[in-house]
């Protein structure tokens, strides 16, 4: 093995001849004495291990095995932390995935845990990167491990405990949650709104809304009732925007489904497969129908719903100002306010085009999904 260092973890000395390492992806900060900030200048992907203790052993006074087995231990730390470009997989199962850029790579002793990962998020999943390819190197290490039947799910991320989950469901959306958290993150250049996204030729609809409203379930009930008037599902609950062209960025990550929604939706023509039933919830990339998700942006916002559910309330559809549809938007954003003068600039230019509405609606999705499709055939002229 000839160890190279992520490109990504910054290296700072300290005045003792020591160094501190500092994973960005994680946060994580690691403390090196000085043969171990030696050690970590020499994983240049060129030295392989024999190599680094020859170089070790001209500059520190110790027997050949000692220095040896103090790198081989931590060469073994650094594989562990996930620090260095080149991990050995140490599960018999790996896969890799990329959310805009992001990459990972998701370890397990299960192999039931990356087909149900990797079937819900199929549309991010990628190939093993070649060896030597720096460009498509993972920066993210996830693992989930399972020690026996019955045995609680520990997931791991860059080495460091993440959480613990008592069912495959829980331990499987909590790596998806997490890689989506972090794409945020790591793609400042787009903006982020907490919402749902469909889109017609003539504009796209916003569904901004905190998590529990509903909006997975409405977002689904629109994508049905408007597939045949080329209505189409961008996102169920995390849209990305560019900030030039305003477009939408198609973002399939898998929607969750609580099953005590599928005999509302099912009316509505949702057709699923047995194995999309991942405990009490429906996970599924698809809408009943064959066929690739497509993944052509969405066009500028041309209709924000700011939906709220009322399950025995009436189902009414008002118009609010741009001013306090901006300051919600702005509110489920996670990233908007670091735009120049505080995102509100921004704001304007995406509300610009745009009728902004409050939809209040009930337990009877078709009706709701009938009064929103309403509103885009009238304006779609």
């Amino acid at each position: 093995m000839q160890p190279r260092r992520r490109p990504d973890v910054l290296f700072q000395d300290l005045a003792d001849g020591s160094a501190v390492l500092v994973d960005p992806v994680s946060g994580s900060t690691h403390a090196l004495n000085a043969t171990g900030a030696a050690i970590w200048r020499l994983c240049d992907g060129r030295r392989d291990t024999a190599t680094i203790v020859r170089s070790l052993r001209r500059r520190f006074e110790a027997p050949a095995a000692e220095i040896g087995e103090g790198v081989e231990a931590l060469l073994e730390h650094f594989a562990e932390l996930h620090v260095l470009a080149e991990v050995p997989a140490e599960q018999p199962h790996a896969a890799h995935y990329d959310m805009l850029g992001y990459r990972v790579q998701v370890e397990s002793t299960s192999a039931e845990y990356l087909e149900t990962l990797g079937r819900l998020n199929v549309f991010f999943r990628v190939p093993a990167p070649a060896a030597g390819d720096d460009t498509a190197q993972p920066v993210g290490f996830y693992e989930a491990l399972l020690s026996g039947k019955g045995a609680p799910w520990e997931v791991t991320f860059q080495g460091e405990e993440l959480s613990w989950h008592a069912t495959l469901y829980r331990a499987v959306t909590s790596v998806e949650f997490h890689m989506c958290e972090l794409a945020i993150v790591r793609r400042p250049d787009l903006a982020h709104v907490h919402s749902a996204a469909l889109a017609t030729a003539q504009g796209s609809l916003l569904l901004p809304g905190t998590s529990g409203i509903g909006k997975t379930t409405f977002a689904l009930a629109l994508a049905l009732r408007g597939r045949e008037r080329g209505l189409r599902l961008l996102s169920d609950d995390v849209v990305f925007i560019r900030p030039e062209t305003l477009e939408l960025e198609s973002f399939p990550r898998q929607f969750h489904v609580h099953e005590d929604a599928l005999a509302r939706l099912e009316p509505l023509g949702l057709r699923y497969a047995p194995e999309d039933h991942i405990g009490a919830h429906l996970c599924s990339t698809v809408l009943g129908q064959p066929g690739e998700w497509d993944r052509s942006p969405g066009p500028p916002i041309r209709w924000v719903v700011f939906p709220r559910l009322e399950p025995r309330g009436e189902i009414t559809l008002e118009e609010i100002s741009k001013a306090e549809a901006a300051v919600e938007v702005m509110r489920f954003s996670k990233n908007i306010r670091r735009f120049p003068n505080g995102g509100a600039r921004w704001v304007s230019r995406l509300l610009e085009g745009a009728a902004c509405y409050r939809l209040t609606r009930n337990d009877d999705l078709g009706a709701a999904a009938d009064v929103v499709m309403d509103l885009v055939n009238r304006q779609s002229g």
